[in-house]
């Protein structure tokens, strides 16, 4: 699998995990937490996924540098301040957060509590 390594964007993963989360997860998952406060828990995270990634991505456009994990010859600068100080990589944690945020809101659209998931 080394070869895969450079080879797909980190994006595209998450994308293709969250399909996969969604294709399988079980028609019925119900937690006992009430929907609303799942809901509020699943925003709570996508907002700080939308700060983490763009501030992370702003970070490096002002070192002039490159995002791409998949040219990591062009990367010109060393990111250290900001969410850089943070975290080791907050594009990565942005990507995780929103994988964690998105199944639930998804699979339990219905505020009756009853999944609205349906077969692929």
């Amino acid at each position: 699998m080394h070869w895969l390594e450079t080879r797909i964007p980190p994006p595209a993963v998450m994308l293709l995990t969250n399909l996969a989360m969604f294709a399988a997860a079980p028609g019925d998952m119900a937690s006992g937490v009430a929907w609303p406060l799942r809901a509020a828990a699943a925003a709570a995270l996508t907002l700080a996924a939308l700060w983490f990634g763009p501030c992370a991505v702003r970070a490096f456009r002002r070192a002039g540098t490159t995002i791409s994990p998949l040219h990591v010859e062009r990367a010109s600068a060393l990111i250290t301040r900001g969410g850089y100080a943070r975290s080791r990589n907050p594009m990565y944690l942005a990507m995780t957060l929103v994988l964690v945020a998105s199944p639930d809101p998804v699979l339990h659209a219905g505020q009756d509590g009853k999944s609205q998931h349906r077969a692929l």
